[in-house]
């Protein structure tokens, strides 16, 4: 296999996650050969075409030789199963007498994509998967002699995280596309694209939210509420029916009414845990949330 294509996917779909989790949507190409092709023993890759919905039926461990650094020579990238107080899987890449692991919390599905996505010539190595319970986690590395994680930004712009809660759906120029659960007035499934700046931190890209795509649950309210809709008025009257459209992921809520008018609906944090909605906790401004669990 030639460490030249334009990008790589390993996925390792487990029996065990079919009947508990889901699949996620990710983009990219398949390597163009793979090592030992006739010794079927052992893992091999799969097509996963780009855009396709379907996981790869087949284990994908790697390795891979790639050029992760820019420095000319290849290094060997492989996903590698850990042990412990758990199993889990990692992210290893050697260059010849050294080789580093980076420990992660997935447990199941792991997947891994290379791509120089600020096109300095270093790749950076995006690897996500299910940590328990449908619950998936992002990390974005660089190696050079050494891990280095990519950081994406907090809430608060300041704060910084090594990985996000979610799994990787799309990759486009500097941007990724992100799918997580959203768990704000209930549990939805959401998709964010995600910009890496110049100074190498992701950020939510400008004007985007948690967009759930699909969602056809409304919520019908108890109360009346304040809000403020497109049509000019505020009051969102006890019985109305709510459909969420997104987040912004801090304190604005995007709907739209059983009547086709749209709005948003400010929301903060409960003094204990759950939201908030003009002090009065959720569950007293609405009939039924759909949390998951």
């Amino acid at each position: 296999m030639t460490y030249r294509v334009k990008s790589v996917i390993a996925a390792l779909c487990l029996c065990a996650l079919c009947a508990c989790g889901k699949g996620k949507e990710n983009g990219g190409a398949q390597p163009e050969t793979v090592a030992g092709e006739e010794n079927r023993t052992q893992p091999q890759a799969t097509a996963a075409t780009a855009g396709s919905t379907m996981a790869p039926e087949e284990e994908t461990f790697g390795p891979w030789e790639w050029d992760v650094n820019g420095d000319g020579t290849a290094e060997t990238v492989e996903i590698a199963l850990l042990e412990g107080e758990w199993e889990r899987y990692g992210i290893r890449v050697t260059a010849g007498e050294r080789s580093d692991t980076w420990d992660t919390a997935v447990s199941y599905r792991p997947r891994l994509r290379i791509e120089d996505l600020d096109g300095d010539g270093v790749s950076e190595i995006l690897f996500w998967g299910d940590a328990g319970s449908d619950d998936y986690e992002l990390t974005v590395l660089r190696w050079d002699q050494g891990f280095t994680a990519v950081p994406f930004a907090g809430k608060d712009g300041d704060d910084r995280a090594d990985l996000m809660y979610g799994a990787l759906e799309a990759v486009e120029g500097n941007a990724i596309t992100v799918g997580s659960w959203q768990y704000v007035l209930g549990t939805y499934g959401g998709r964010r694209r995600f910009e890496l700046g110049e100074d190498g931190v992701f950020r939510p890209a400008a004007g985007s939210i948690w967009e759930f795509a699909g969602n056809e649950t409304y919520l019908t309210t108890t109360r009346e509420l304040s809000g403020a809709m497109d049509d000019g008025t505020s009051a969102i009257p006890a019985g109305a029916r709510l459909r969420l459209l997104g987040w912004d992921g801090v304190s604005q809520v995007y709907f739209e009414t059983g009547d086709g008018v749209r709005g948003t609906l400010a929301v903060s944090r409960g003094e204990e845990y759950g939201w908030q909605i003009g002090g009065v906790r959720e569950e007293e401004c609405f009939a039924f949330l759909p949390y998951a669990g």
